[in-house]
């Protein structure tokens, strides 16, 4: 039984890592390298006050959406009013940038990370604890997911994709369309910044192996299998991305096998998405 919440709280939180990376890929059509680099500074913020400044899981997910706000303006700033190629390089040199400074500096751990990060004092830790957590993952869920609903016919999201589809027609009628992107990017941070504060509790221990440039190409190919531009493709990368090596488990394949196993048929799923279904198997727009 514990296997199997184990996986819905993971689904949970990568419906969340989906959600955030949807704002910036499918509604701002800029292809963001960077996901697990916002992944980490929420798990590595969330961890470091929780272990050495003793506070509560709430009040250290506010402090990870405060210090990934004031990256994103930073970063933001700097780098979306690129396009395509050029966006999507300086996205993947911030990832490679947040990854060295974590695994080269000692407040972070270094290579051998974080551990002892405790779960909320309401979880407890007995056999209704991981039902618990996955409670919590899935209200957050359910609210990201409630807000998205309230955001998607507003002027604001439609503003972001026209930015999107005719950048130039956007600014001829008025939009400041670099600052647009800029807000999406900050509200993607802040959903990325709550995603992986809820990782690091839930886990109890992060290293910077979970949050390299293969962990973003990851994150990446599951929302363009599951698609964009709507609630449901984000989760059903989600569950996809979680779903597939567990049911390896079921086929008897080892682990250094069910990695490679689970790349080829991402690869394969993609280029038949590509192919006959460029839009994913439940979203609204077509990457190109």
């Amino acid at each position: 039984m514990n296997f199997l919440w184990n996986a819905l709280i993971l689904i949970n939180i990568y419906a969340l890592l989906c959600l955030g990376n949807n704002l910036t890929v499918g509604y701002a059509g800029l292809l963001n390298l960077a996901t697990a680099a916002s992944f980490a500074i929420g798990s590595y913020t969330t961890a470091l006050i929780m272990t050495r400044l003793g506070m509560g899981l709430p009040m250290a997910i506010g402090g990870a959406i405060l210090v990934s706000l004031v990256l994103a303006l930073v970063i933001g700033s700097a780098t979306l009013r690129y396009r395509r190629t050029s966006f999507a390089l300086a996205s993947l040199a911030f990832q490679v940038l947040v990854l060295a400074v974590i695994r080269n500096t000692e407040v972070f751990g270094g290579t051998l990370g974080i551990k002892g990060i405790p779960r909320p004092a309401w979880i407890g830790t007995g056999s209704g604890s991981l039902l618990a957590f996955w409670l919590l993952t899935a209200v957050i869920l359910v609210a990201v997911i409630l807000g998205y609903l309230g955001l998607r016919r507003s002027p604001w999201a439609l503003a972001l994709q026209a930015s999107r589809d005719d950048e130039l027609a956007a600014v001829s009628v008025g939009k400041n369309v670099p600052w647009i992107r800029v807000e999406a990017f900050l509200v993607s941070s802040v959903i990325i910044a709550v995603a992986g504060g809820l990782f690091a509790s839930y886990i109890q221990y992060i290293d910077p192996t979970s949050f390299g440039v293969d962990e973003s190409i990851l994150l990446l190919l599951a929302l363009v299998c599951g698609g964009t531009c709507n609630t449901r493709g984000p989760v059903l990368g989600a569950v996809f991305v979680i779903a597939l090596p567990e049911w390896l488990r079921f086929l008897d394949v080892s682990a250094p096998y069910a990695a490679n196993i689970r790349s080829i048929v991402f690869g394969i799923l993609v280029i038949l998405l590509m192919r006959y279904r460029p839009q994913g198997l439940a979203g609204r727009y077509a990457l190109d």
